[in-house]
């Protein structure tokens, strides 16, 4: 019994010896060389602007946090800007001492202020040394006072990508991915920054204003553009005016519409619209939607009032020829009625009755044939004429019963079209 309580007295020692041991604080002599090396401020509370990391905090951790310049700033880089400008567009008129390529495609000569006679003659006398130091304080001052207001670029970015995107507090989260009618907002920041080097090629130091308030005209001209282009469908971005001209135009038509009118002449809505008729025209052709050649000939899904059709499943790249210079719209809506009548003769009719519709209309090769030649030519005489012509009624008869019309997709396409099913004939 003495030796139990010996053991186990000796035991509780050393495990409290243990645990002072282990929580004996450090002294610091004998600090890790990992410790040595850990920068403690790293440890601490992240600050604000650490701790907004989503999506809405982009592109904040991508553009420097710069200052923003006092307007004295602005004015002097303005000005080496615009001395820069200056001798660019005379050494454009006199290219002898340029030896590097004047490929700033941003600066707009026309735009750019007049050369005085005085500043003619001293650029006669400059050295090429005196030409690229010019040159080169120009370009260093635009790059300065773009990269200085790159968090102007990035807060309008970020306010139309709010106006596009869902109002439902996550809308950022979206905005990062774009779609194929919503630029991303990094997009968005990079059609700003094109318009923000506009502004900083037109900025005029002279009539005191503030970049800021200059270059937002600018950055949301581009950013705007960037959203009306994807927004009407254009692969290939289109002037503003297009767009206006092609809203006006769209307006008078409904216009007339809501009057129960027929619409004007084409040439009576260019003399409304204060253009003349060939521009107009070019206008409506180029802002028209491109067509995918992948796509189904038949956008509907529907078949009107009278039922329910399937859509075809006829790609457009399938029927259209390559070489052809008809009307896009004439070839879309042949399309569509080849769609409707190819679904209608495969689940509709006998393969003899389809047989005989296609030979008779001449649907394959665009050759119509008589009775007796399809009798003779295809069947080899094992059916008469009167047969062919017997199930060549039986087959039309099939077709233009309203159930046909309405469950293979006819009506829509005579809605849509426009066309009165009375008097189609087949």
């Amino acid at each position: 019994m003495t030796y139990r309580l010996v053991f186990a007295t000796i035991a509780s020692a050393a495990l409290l010896l243990s645990f002072a041991t282990a929580f004996q604080p450090l002294q610091p002599q004998q600090t890790p060389k990992r410790m040595a090396n850990l920068n403690v401020q790293s440890l601490a509370a992240p600050t604000e602007e650490k701790k907004t990391t989503n999506a809405a905090s982009w592109p904040a951790t991508g553009i420097p946090n710069h200052k923003i310049l006092t307007k004295e700033q602005e004015q002097k880089l303005g000005k080496a800007i615009q001395k820069s400008r200056k001798l660019r567009q005379w050494l454009e008129q006199h290219s002898t001492k340029a030896q590097t390529p004047l490929d700033d495609a941003a600066i707009v000569y026309a735009l750019s202020p007049s050369i005085t006679s005085h500043e003619s003659s001293l650029y006669h006398n400059y050295t090429q040394a005196q030409i690229d130091t010019i040159l080169e304080k120009g370009h260093h001052a635009k790059q300065t006072l773009m990269m200085y207001n790159l968090r102007l670029v990035s807060k309008i970015a970020k306010k139309w990508a709010y106006m596009t995107h869902n109002n439902n507090g996550d809308y950022m989260s979206n905005a990062n991915d774009g779609s194929l009618t919503r630029p991303s907002v990094q997009e968005a920041i990079q059609e700003g920054i094109e318009g923000l080097a506009r502004a900083a090629d037109r900025y005029d130091p002279t009539k005191n204003w503030r970049f800021s308030t200059y270059a937002t005209y600018w950055i949301t001209d581009s950013i705007r553009n960037c959203y009306a282009s994807a927004t009407n469908g254009h692969a290939m971005r289109l002037p503003s005016a297009y767009y206006e001209t092609v809203v006006r135009y769209k307006s008078l038509i409904k216009e007339q519409y809501h009057l129960r009118q027929a619409p004007p002449p084409m040439e009576d809505l260019a003399a409304q619209m204060d253009m003349k008729l060939p521009r107009l025209q070019k206008i409506l052709r180029v802002a028209q939607p491109p067509l995918s050649l992948d796509g189904p000939t038949s956008s509907f899904a529907g078949a009107g009032k009278s039922g329910i059709a399937e859509a075809s499943t006829t790609m457009l790249g399938e029927i259209l020829v390559m070489g052809t210079s008809e009307d896009p719209e004439a070839l879309l809506e042949w399309s569509m009625l080849r769609g409707a009548l190819e679904h209608a003769l495969l689940t509709q009719l006998t393969p003899r009755e389809r047989d005989v519709v296609r030979l008779r209309s001449g649907f394959d090769d665009g050759v119509t044939r008589t009775f007796r030649e399809v009798s003779e030519d295809c069947y080899e005489g094992k059916i008469s004429p009167v047969q062919v012509q017997v199930t060549w009624t039986k087959a039309l008869k099939k077709l233009r019963s309203p159930q046909a019309l309405s469950k293979y997709g006819w009506m829509s396409y005579f809605e849509m079209c426009d066309v009165d099913p009375e008097t189609v004939t087949l």
